[in-house]
């Protein structure tokens, strides 16, 4: 989401107007989830370029008022890596257990000593199998298999590392099949 269409955004649901000068935090992470029990595989990329030090509607594509703003990462958690750059860097790549949702928070203080914040949710998905008798109870993508003694649907996709499956899914090395 652009700047300007968070300054509107906050104009128009009724939040009060900050005072001149008063800095911005936003960031992006990508993505935006880890599976669970990723034990710290996934790498979540935040990005904080789009904060300034002086909030103000800005043209789509214009750069962020110029200014020294220092940055504060910080994770509600115990358990997290930073895998690129620091808690104090405009860019940080980080990972997660996944074994709860973890909330990541942005302070960003600008000269005047001022502060904003931003603040985001790395989630945490659960890939279910569903039970079956044959393949008609699977959808297209999917196929009957016997895994552990029990029937479910697995994609049917095979493999022979996990970047080759989807999501929260990964290569059964004997099998070569994708499974969550």
């Amino acid at each position: 989401m652009r700047p300007l269409l968070v300054a509107l955004l906050a104009g128009a649901v009724g939040c009060p107007e900050q005072p001149r000068g008063h800095p911005m935090a936003f960031f992006t992470m990508t993505p935006e989830y880890v599976c669970d029990g990723d034990d710290h595989q996934t790498v979540i990329y935040f990005d904080a370029t789009q904060s300034a030090p002086n909030a103000r509607l800005v043209i789509a594509g214009e750069a962020p008022d110029v200014g020294r703003v220092e940055l504060a990462w910080s994770v509600l958690a115990d358990d997290f890596g930073v895998v690129e750059g620091d808690l104090r860097a405009t860019r940080v790549a980080m990972t997660f257990p996944g074994a709860r949702p973890v909330t990541v928070r942005l302070t960003v203080t600008n000269e005047a000593g001022q502060e904003a914040t931003d603040k985001r949710t790395v989630g945490v998905i659960f890939p279910t199998a569903v039970s079956c008798e044959t393949d008609d109870d699977c959808t297209a993508n999917e196929t009957c298999a016997t895994r552990d003694g029990e029937a479910a649907c697995l994609p049917t996709r095979r493999c022979d590392t996990d970047d080759q499956c989807p999501a929260c899914y990964r290569c059964e090395v004997a099998s070569r099949w994708c499974i969550p």
